[in-house]
């Protein structure tokens, strides 16, 4: 497996996994409208075209196999914060790490992990990094502090249409 750079030839996929994974882990929790809705506007090919073409704000990459085949993904937000995160820090968003379900359980999760935190200690600035979880995806938040990520520092409202849900900001500092 490598993990590369993502181009815009890798937007259908990330769409599609994107899309595939966050059903599958939240689909139970919200009205069907609000699923469908929130997949239109963060997983459709054109939205990912779109982040892909941000530079500035965002940064992807892709866990590709022997094949060529995209396994998973991970998004690296650099210019966003949130009220609970301490000032003083400078800190990256990771912003999503998905792996394909039928890839689970190979490592590909975290060694996209590990690159984004490669990526966020190159760029010489960050203090370290941030993420927000679903306070009730206990294997995210267990997998998440595994590496590093077990300050909690508050939360924020997630609002999908008419479903609002909870994460839970973690931080990772260097």
């Amino acid at each position: 497996m490598t993990i590369t750079p993502a181009t815009h030839a890798d937007a259908p996929s990330i769409a599609a996994i994107g899309s595939a994974t966050f059903t599958t882990s939240f689909a139970h929790s919200m009205p069907e409208k609000d699923l469908q809705a929130y997949l239109l506007t963060s997983y459709a090919p054109s939205v990912i075209h779109a982040e892909l073409s941000d530079t500035r704000e965002n940064s992807f990459y892709v866990a590709c196999l022997a094949d060529g085949a995209v396994a998973g993904f991970l998004q690296v937000k650099h210019r966003t914060s949130d009220p609970c995160l301490p000032p003083e820090l400078k800190l990256v968003e990771i912003h999503r790490v998905y792996v394909a379900t039928e890839h689970h359980g190979r490592g590909i999760g975290g060694k996209l992990l590990e690159h984004a935190l490669e990526v966020v200690r190159r760029d010489g600035e960050s203090q370290g990094a941030w993420l927000g979880v679903w306070e009730e995806n206990l294997r995210a938040q267990k997998f998440y502090a595994g590496f590093g990520f077990a300050e909690k520092v508050g939360r924020h409202a997630f609002t999908m249409g008419e479903c609002v849900q909870w994460d839970e900001i973690v931080l990772f500092r260097f």
